[in-house]
């Protein structure tokens, strides 16, 4: 309990350092300007570690960081507003936007730390952790075929997003047909995964993979985490990728329209924020994304469900961020600094968490060790946030030297 209220105050603390109240009656003129959305980045980076750890087996059971367990698709949901949001505003605000894009957007901001991190923790794999993979497996996940990384899924997806977005923007000048199109491919997305569940359950008898000698017999490949969209963290969140185009687009009379019954408006914004989240959580619960483990085959409509009853909170969480920050919002040099670095430290954080496992962990398995106690966590918990920062640092100066490589 103690490391939970620990770590909360420590980040209300940052919250509140640098932060700016605009008053009962005013508002924050540049609360989505570059600084300010870097520094929100910078908090959901850390909201992303924190999640990471908190969903540990030591951590679920002694209920530690409880507070981040289910929360990290609104951290993730901040990356994706902020992703879509900058790039209609540079579209918007700078001449040939779209020239050199692919190049300079996609290649050299999304594909090549990909495939860096892919090299780097193949090699971590190999000589530290003493892996032992099909020769496929090493191939397939250097290539990015396969994730090695299971974290590293969101480069995939953006790539996807900014490949979807280059592609309407450049042939079509209407917004609201370049809007559906984009919302087209949201749903596409999140098809891919409806249809693929989490794992290879295609592969096989009905049911396989409810049998264990059965699971232990597959393939490499037919495995968790594996394949591309296999797992409801790849789609759920990338709604809010449109609310960003959206919200850039129309800046100035959203704001506007917010400003009139600031405070009725904000209420109600909370109710409908409360009554999303009861319509999630009933479509996890009567539905659900792992629908394939109730013995019913694949579940492929159960996921669409859970899919559609969980937009609306991603949405109604935007918003409300959104208007609270028009009233409070928050800089200082922790939050810039894990703003600059927000990739870079997501992307290693699981490599951050491999290397301290065993003060939680029995070797390389997911059972946690007799005896851990306080000391055990706060060490975890610590490690992985420092080692996440620091690999993410070597990996940010890795990254630059290969993008040079590309002219």
């Amino acid at each position: 309990m103690i490391i939970s209220i620990v770590t909360y105050a420590l980040l209300i603390g940052l919250i509140l350092a640098g932060g700016k109240f605009a008053g009962i009656k005013g508002f924050n003129k540049d609360f989505v300007s570059l600084n300010k959305t870097k520094a929100l980045r910078g908090l959901a980076a850390l909201g992303v570690i924190l999640h990471h750890v908190s969903q540990q087996g030591a951590f679920r059971e002694t209920k530690t960081l409880s507070f981040f367990a289910d929360i990290g698709i609104y951290f993730v949901a901040i990356f994706f507003f902020c992703s879509g949001y900058g790039l209609v505003k540079s579209y918007l605000t700078k001449k040939d936007y779209l020239h050199g894009f692919i190049k300079n957007r996609i290649v050299k901001t999304l594909a090549v730390p990909f495939w860096v991190n892919s090299i780097l923790y193949a090699l971590f794999f190999f000589f530290v952790i003493g892996a032992e993979y099909p020769l496929s497996k090493w191939i397939c996940g250097i290539t990015g075929i396969t994730l090695i990384n299971e974290y590293a899924w969101f480069p995939i997806v953006l790539s996807i997003l900014y490949l979807a977005f280059y592609a309407v923007y450049r042939n079509c000048r209407s917004f609201a047909k370049g809007n559906a199109i984009i919302a087209l491919v949201i749903v596409l997305l999140a098809s891919f995964f409806w249809l693929g569940g989490h794992f290879a359950w295609w592969n096989g008898p009905s049911n396989w993979y409810l049998d264990d000698a059965l699971w232990e017999q597959k393939k490499w490949w037919m495995d968790l985490k594996l394949l591309w969209f296999s797992g409801e963290w790849w789609v759920n969140t990338c709604v809010a990728f449109l609310m960003g185009i959206l919200f850039g687009q129309n800046e100035e009379k959203v704001i506007l329209w917010f400003k009139k019954f600031y405070w009725a408006k904000l209420l109600l914004a909370f109710a409908v924020f409360a009554g999303c989240l009861w319509l999630q959580s009933y479509g996890m619960n009567h539905f659900g994304y792992w629908s394939e483990l109730s013995g019913n085959g694949p579940g492929i409509g159960e996921k669409a469900i859970t899919w559609i009853m969980q937009q609306p909170s991603i949405i109604m969480f935007i918003v409300v961020l959104f208007m609270f920050m028009m009233k409070f919002n928050t800089e200082n040099p922790v939050t810039r600094f894990f703003g600059n670095i927000s990739l870079e430290t997501y992307l290693m954080n699981y490599m951050a968490v491999l290397l301290f496992w065993p003060l939680i962990y029995n070797g390389r398995s997911e059972e946690v060790i007799s005896g851990c106690g306080n000391l055990n966590l706060v060490l975890f918990e610590i490690g992985v946030v420092f080692g996440s920062v620091l690999l993410g640092l070597v990996y940010r100066l890795i990254c630059k030297q290969a993008k040079k490589l590309i002219k």
